[in-house]
């Protein structure tokens, strides 16, 4: 028993690192991302609150900003669609005002499939994979063997889209927003 949790330990950690193996974390072509706010009339006054609500609502403290930046994405993208889920109170006005310092001071992310802008569910934590759903068909199941060493660990949960706990550990070992985005959203266009 003990040779099969050693091999099953080994085999999650090689799956952990091959998001850096794969995206080449080592590359000259790193970018920074970030994002802007256009001008400050009350509709991207109004936008710019509803994206960093639910921004914050999705993440944790401890997130990276690379990370705060993609969750960033989701949302504008999110916001674009009409599919919001936050109903714009975070109880954590630091991470909230983290987070829209970030968003003020970056450069757009635009998240797209195929041209569009398209719902991109998440879920905090996977159970060591994404999974595919019908009603979301430009998403494919990734692996992401990191969460099963999170906190929020669930073996039967079922995330369909993004681990936010995976792409927080995949911009920690240093991808970028857009690097991260890619692995777990493979037909994504990030301009």
């Amino acid at each position: 028993m003990k040779g099969k949790i050693a091999a099953v330990s080994v085999l999650l950690a090689v799956m952990a690192a091959l998001p850096a193996v794969l995206v080449g974390i080592g590359s000259k072509d790193k970018e920074a991302v970030s994002y802007t706010v256009g001008t400050q009339d009350s509709a991207s006054a109004d936008k710019r609150q509803a994206v960093c609500a639910e921004a914050a609502s999705l993440c944790e403290s401890s997130f990276c900003d690379e990370a705060i930046r993609a969750v960033l994405a989701i949302a504008e993208c999110n916001f674009s669609v009409g599919s919001l889920s936050s109903d714009g109170n975070n109880s954590d006005k630091e991470l909230y005002n983290r987070v829209c310092s970030i968003y003020d001071s970056s450069k757009e992310i635009k998240l797209t499939f195929d041209g569009k802008p398209r719902p991109v569910p998440c879920l905090l934590c996977s159970n060591g994979q994404t999974f595919s759903d019908e009603k979301y068909p430009y998403l494919f199941p990734v692996a992401s063997p990191w969460d099963c060493f999170s906190a929020g660990y669930d073996p039967d949960s079922r995330c369909v889209g993004v681990s936010l706990n995976g792409l927080n550990e995949l911009c920690r070992q240093g991808m970028t927003a857009r690097q991260a985005l890619k692995w777990y959203l493979p037909g994504c266009e990030t301009d």
